[in-house]
């Protein structure tokens, strides 16, 4: 685990020289998962940890809502998954997932255990701690952490994030996690305080009595596709 004083002078040596962010997406370069190996490594992992907790075989700390459940997915995603890793989570054994990335959580480049930006870009080169917090809302998550792809499920890859905002509700953000079950689309979710975890496939949830959970460009409350800005 990084030190404070090591934390510090990592961000002391990006504020001298410049923290690069080739896209300007908010996050530096050197966070982004550059290769394709590292990506699909990635979603891999994080579909794969999302899917545990909700069958309820992967123990981690309180999950209680869908962006919940989407942030603790994504941080247990970016750690080196060690036989001990597994053990500390409940598990028996680790899966055969490659485990691909040039840094292992909480060791991030310049942000550490602050991984969820919570500000609008640009990066801030004289305060880059203020710019990530170690948890986000689901609006956080939305605005900062993930970038529009489409409205048309099609285009989804294993590990986007499905947003719908009911503008009414107390929670308006609504996400869910895709995946493929073969040649089904899929999701998990956390249906919110209270409730709990469903793992079903799109065509169902396209049944749902309630139209504004469609997964159709015909629902204004579907609001689209979403990929982590560390995959872009």
């Amino acid at each position: 685990m990084l030190s404070y004083f090591s934390v510090l002078l990592a961000l002391i040596a990006a504020n001298r020289t410049g923290i690069h962010d080739a896209d300007s997406d908010g996050f530096p370069d050197a966070v982004e998962l550059s290769t394709a190996a590292e990506r699909r490594s990635f979603r891999e992992w994080f579909t794969w940890i999302a899917l545990q907790i909700a069958y309820g075989k992967l123990r981690v700390g309180s999950v209680d809502d869908c962006a919940s459940l989407v942030a603790t997915s994504y941080r247990e995603a970016l750690k080196r998954h060690t036989f001990r890793w597994a053990r500390r989570h409940g598990l028996s054994a680790v899966p055969p997932i490659p485990d691909r990335r040039h840094y292992y959580y909480p060791d991030v480049p310049l942000i550490g255990k602050r991984i969820f930006r919570v500000k609008t870009p640009p990066i801030d080169s004289d305060n880059i701690a203020e710019d990530f917090g170690e948890s986000a809302t689901g609006e956080y998550l939305v605005k900062y952490n993930l970038q529009f792809v489409s409205r048309d499920i099609e285009d989804a890859a294993p590990g986007d994030i499905l947003v719908f905002y009911h503008g009414n509700s107390r929670m308006p953000y609504h996400l869910m996690i895709f995946f493929r079950d073969g040649l089904r689309n899929m999701v998990v979710y956390h249906t919110g305080p209270g409730g709990e975890y469903r793992i079903i496939p799109i065509s169902l949830l396209n049944r749902h009595p309630d139209p504004s959970w469609h997964v159709t460009e015909t629902n204004p409350s579907f609001i689209g596709v979403y990929r982590w800005h560390i995959l872009e």
